[in-house]
Formats: structure tokens, sequence, C-alpha cells
């Protein structure tokens, strides 16, 4: 579902630069999942375009963006020869949304959110670290790895909930 207003932002603001992509997955009663596709504008971030699944593997989701690729080329909302492609693509930890951005939009760099980056560790690897030297160990690392690949986010509040 995309409006003729914000197929203009998809290309305007997402075409060569960033988009978020993002889903309801476990938080709704319903088997189904809406995903979300937000770009990047002056006044904040703003939803462009939505699909809703019945599940989220990658070849549904990659079916979902390919429609959507092939909208905006179809609609033509700008004066463009060009396929739209975002540059970047900011999702969760999963992979069926990594691989189905590779799929669709290959010249589309990957990237996970922090925080979920953070939580996922939290949740599934913190309790099997068998000492806390370890952990503390493994906690500085991931720290400093943060601090390497964005030097000038210091992951400060991220990293104070990972610590809880």
């Amino acid at each position: 579902m995309v409006s003729v207003q914000q197929g203009r932002w998809l290309w305007r603001c997402g075409h060569k630069h960033g988009i978020q992509l993002d889903s309801t997955f476990n938080t709704v009663r319903s088997r189904f999942s809406v995903f979300t596709i937000c770009v990047a504008h002056a006044s904040g971030y703003l939803p462009c375009a939505w699909f809703i699944t019945s599940d989220e593997c990658t070849e549904t989701i990659a079916y979902c963006l390919k429609t959507l690729v092939q909208r905006l080329a179809d609609d033509m909302y700008e004066p463009m020869s060009d396929t739209w492609y975002p540059s970047v693509a900011m999702i969760d930890c999963s992979k069926s949304e990594t691989n189905a951005l590779r799929m669709v939009l290959p010249g589309t760099k990957v990237f996970w959110c922090q925080w979920h980056v953070l939580k996922a560790m939290r949740e599934n690897v913190w309790s099997k670290l068998p000492t806390s030297a370890t952990r503390q160990k493994v906690q500085d690392d991931l720290h400093t790895l943060v601090r390497w690949y964005h030097p000038d986010d210091d992951a400060k509040g991220n990293v104070e909930w990972w610590q809880k």
C-alpha cells in the first residue's frame, strides 16, 4: 500500500539514500505481520509503504519488495529512468528480511539495528556464558566492536540497557 505522496517520498528520500524496514512480528495476536518501510525526511521519519503477510519467510518478503519496486517503476512518481533502490536499509536482526533485501535490492547495504543486536545478545547468549568474567569480556568486546564500527556514536544508552 503506497499513496502517490508516499511514492514521491520513497523516490526523494529513499532512492540512493536509506530506508528502515520493520515488522510487527510477535507483537500482535494476529498471525499476520505488518511490515512498514520508512524514510528519513527533514521533518522526521515518514512511513511510506506497508505490506501484510501471513508469514515472515524470505520468499514472501522478497515478493512484496519486488512488488513495491515494480509499482514505483510503473507509476513513475519521479521523472527518473533509474530503478528505485535505497543505498542502505536498516532492519532488526531478521535473517529473512536480510536475505529478501539482498535478493531484490542487491546493491543495498543491509544494517542490523544496534538495539536489536544487543537485545538478541542479551536474550540468547548472555545466559549461556559460563562465568561473569566471560560475560564481562564479551560485553567489552561487543562495546569495542560497536565503537569501532560507529566511532561517532558511543552507544552508551544501548550498552547500559544491555548491561542491566
